[in-house]
């Protein structure tokens, strides 16, 4: 068995997800186990699309302010509470909590 660096690691992930190819197809392409490939992604954070986010509910809520021409997204946890234009992207508001959940 071959020893990697993190940074090895790291590399190799970025060489996977650029090459399309199936994690079983990349891993025997390599001569690497793909249980151990797996394995290390998720353990050097790598894996975030299959990472549960967070176990803590957030509640999300559309609000609707005073003037009806600008609506606005509030997200509210414990005292904090962050208000975001509607007009943002789905994308952004997605990895704003993703990074918030954290």
């Amino acid at each position: 068995m071959v020893r990697r660096s993190r940074e090895q690691w790291i590399a190799l992930f970025k060489e996977f997800e650029q090459s399309k190819n199936r994690a079983s197809e990349f891993c025997r392409e390599r001569n690497l186990c793909p249980r151990y490939f797996s394995k290390r992604k998720k353990q050097l954070g790598f894996d975030m699309q299959e990472k549960p986010v967070s176990k803590k509910l957030v509640k999300i809520k559309h609000t609707k302010p005073v003037d009806t021409l600008t609506k606005a997204i509030s997200l509210q946890h414990a005292q904090t509470k962050i208000t975001i234009p509607s007009s943002q992207s789905p994308e952004w508001v997605a990895s704003l909590i993703k990074e918030l959940a954290q």
